[in-house]
């Protein structure tokens, strides 16, 4: 008796979590966020305290988070094909990512790398462990990836881990909240399920982070048989990666490049 009990306490326990991600409980906290009036709320802090303050568990305050900010921020592909703000020349990185948050969320929009500071930033503020994760992604046909070299140090995106229940998991804000129509060029908003809580084996297909262990995987991936991977992937799955492509195409060489003095 005492090891059935034993059991069923593990079992609860180890559905915490998932209980907290069906689909109903993301519709619950999603519900509540798009209640929020937060427009005038300039201050990332104070932002990310309204947003979660309602919510009791890391995961619910995540969820809560990412909603808000799908829904709220919007990619900026005018700027992105600018180029306007994609290099940093100084000695005061994180003085200049602060700005570049407090911006986005004045302006309400921004690039791939202003999601994940944005997304980051409002994590840590409320004491849940995130790291910000640059690396490459496929965003048009396999060819158009092999230009990547195993030396190549350039980066084209950037997407987020997020520690809940003391475990990572891996989010791109970004290609969640939407895509680029080309023929209009302007960007959609569409809030993709996928690029929430990925599964790695899932997001490894066209997400290569330039450090290895951020692809959660107990065998990571080198660029060659990453490239491999998506090369095999492709053939296997050529409609439905067609499909994911043309939507996702506004993040090709988004990433900001620093360089301190």
């Amino acid at each position: 008796m005492k090891n059935i009990l034993i059991l069923f306490v593990i079992i609860m326990g180890g559905n915490i979590y998932g209980q907290n991600d069906t689909p109903a409980r993301k519709s619950h906290v999603d519900s509540i966020v798009s209640t929020m009036n937060l427009k005038s709320e300039r201050d990332p802090a104070e932002l990310a305290f309204a947003i979660t303050d309602t919510f009791n568990t890391d995961s619910e305050k995540v969820r809560a988070i990412f909603y808000w900010i799908t829904q709220n921020i919007a990619y900026d592909y005018a700027g992105f094909l600018s180029g306007k703000n994609m290099t940093y020349y100084g000695n005061d990185v994180g003085n200049y990512y602060y700005k570049r948050i407090c911006h986005t969320i004045a302006i309400k929009k921004g690039i791939c790398e202003d999601y994940a500071l944005l997304f980051q930033f409002m994590c840590k503020t409320i004491k849940i462990n995130c790291e910000k994760i640059t690396g490459y992604v496929l965003t048009s046909k396999p060819p158009a990836l092999f230009k990547y070299s195993l030396s190549d140090n350039t980066t084209n995106h950037a997407w987020n881990a997020v520690m809940i229940n003391k475990k990572w998991y891996l989010i791109d804000v970004t290609w969640a909240s939407g895509y680029v129509n080309q023929s209009k060029k302007r960007f959609v908003r569409k809030l993709n399920e996928f690029y929430y809580l990925t599964p790695p084996k899932d997001l490894i297909i066209n997400h290569y982070p330039l450090e290895p262990k951020w692809q959660l995987l107990n065998a990571p991936y080198n660029m060659k048989s990453f490239i491999a991977n998506a090369r095999e992937n492709w053939n296997n799955n050529a409609e439905k990666t067609i499909d994911t492509l043309k939507m996702q195409a506004q993040t090709d060489s988004s990433t900001v490049k620093l360089y301190t003095r």
